[in-house]
């Protein structure tokens, strides 16, 4: 399976406010009433996204491979890339795998690749167009912020994350995954995603 977690640090640690509502237990917690605090993160992830700054960054990708399921994984290279993102997109440069430099582009590294992510991610998660199911599946502590839980599923007909397979065949995939929220001002917090249903 194909895992990304990505996850976005506040500066500040606010107090616990969630919702009564939000509680599983509670009549009040309907689905209308998730419907619209679904509705507020959403704004706010999307109002996020819209503000991020032009930036380039690091990445490093370490893929691992495994003949049966369950593994055991077995580490299979490590490759290192200048990430820019820019006007909402993402271009990679300046590759290096295993340590020593690659002209080639990064889409024709081989292997598995995955593209639509870092700052994509939050945006095409919440996009309406996405049509992702979300749901709440607990509470919890991220970096001591208190936080709601909520489990989310995005179909292959709906899905822009792509994976790449041996320079051959390229796909949209399915993933399911969870997104912490923070409990006080809703703003997003972590992000986890797996692929689902591959060939």
């Amino acid at each position: 399976p194909v895992a990304l977690t990505i996850a976005l640090f506040l500066s500040e640690t606010p107090s616990f406010s969630a919702p009564p509502w939000l509680d599983v237990e509670s009549q009040p917690a309907q689905a209308l009433e998730w419907s619209s605090w679904i509705e507020v993160v959403r704004k706010k992830a999307l109002d996020y996204s819209d503000s991020l700054p032009d930036f380039v960054c690091a990445q490093t990708t370490r893929r691992y491979s495994a003949t049966s399921d369950p593994g055991p994984w077995q580490p299979e290279d490590v490759w290192e890339a200048e990430l820019s993102f820019n006007r909402r997109t993402e271009r990679y440069s300046n590759i290096r795998v295993n340590g020593k430099a690659s002209r080639r582009p990064f889409e024709s590294l081989g292997g598995a690749l995955s593209f639509g992510e870092f700052g994509s991610l939050l945006r095409t998660l919440f996009l309406p167009e996405t049509q992702a199911e979300f749901w709440k599946e607990g509470e919890e502590r991220f970096q001591e912020t208190p936080a709601i839980v909520v489990g989310f599923k995005v179909s292959q007909e709906r899905s822009t994350w792509a994976l790449s397979f041996k320079n051959s065949h390229s796909l949209n995939v399915a993933y399911r995954g969870k997104i912490w929220i923070d409990a006080s001002n809703l703003q997003v917090l972590r992000i986890s995603q797996r692929a689902q249903d591959l060939p």
